[in-house]
């Protein structure tokens, strides 16, 4: 069965449940439907929990927080624009911060960056002592190209009360778009000493060695293996 069927049977599952389902379910209140597919999602549930929110909105059954569950589900499932499509239905004029950050994404993902900034303002509005925003906004500025508004956020005063690895990512994302590599790799191998060698954050620092037409020192810094340096140095230029 495709992925679309199976997700079809789902929802139709749960919609029958919610109709006429065990007596537990239809004593629980709206609140308590949402957070039982929440924590669905969080044993790894996630189609199911998908599934169950969505019989929940076909239902009317809600508590104003359904659609803002499932636009997150959605965006971590990686599904950004079922999450912006749910999210834009809703029209909720004060989504909660979770849901405010996974739509930014959502729509960083799907590049509407303008509304992803527009968000990411929002939520640096409301939500002031979240030092995610400045941080958000400026990984959506650098991607839109805004290099300079990207790095001038990193240096607000809100910025600098992240945690810094989380800030020297961003920055060194900044200066990699904006074509500058040496203050990228600056940045990256201040992180990469923070963060104690973590992968993910060399291969961040690796791609800026491959931008600049250094493939072996990218393998090297990547943590290739010695034998396969060489194939994997050669792969990254491709």
């Amino acid at each position: 069965m495709g992925r679309a069927s199976r997700a079809g049977w789902l929802l139709l599952l749960a919609v029958l449940a919610l109709a006429g389902g065990s007596a537990g379910v239809r004593g629980q209140t709206a609140s308590q439907q949402r957070e039982a597919a929440v924590l669905k999602a969080r044993a790894g549930q996630m189609a199911e929990a998908q599934a169950a929110l969505k019989a929940m909105l076909a239902s009317g059954v809600d508590d104003g927080l359904v659609a803002m569950d499932l636009a997150s589900l959605l965006q971590q499932d990686r599904k950004p624009a079922e999450a912006v499509t749910v999210y834009e239905k809703a029209a909720k004029p004060d989504p909660p911060d979770y849901a405010l950050a996974a739509v930014t994404r959502a729509y960083r993902d799907l590049g509407r960056y303008d509304d992803a900034a527009r968000l990411a303002r929002d939520g640096a509005r409301r939500f002031p002592d979240d030092t995610i925003w400045p941080l958000l906004l400026s990984l959506v500025l650098s991607d839109a190209g805004q290099t300079a508004e990207a790095l001038a956020m990193l240096r607000t005063p809100a910025a600098a009360r992240a945690p810094p690895l989380e800030r020297l990512l961003a920055e060194g994302y900044a200066y990699r778009r904006a074509g500058n590599p040496a203050a990228a790799l600056k940045a990256y191998d201040e992180a990469v000493r923070l963060s104690r060698g973590d992968r993910g954050v060399r291969n961040e620092m690796a791609g800026v060695l491959v931008d600049i037409g250094a493939p072996f020192g990218a393998a090297t810094i990547a943590g290739a293996t010695l034998p396969i340096q060489a194939q994997q140095a050669a792969s990254m230029v491709r």
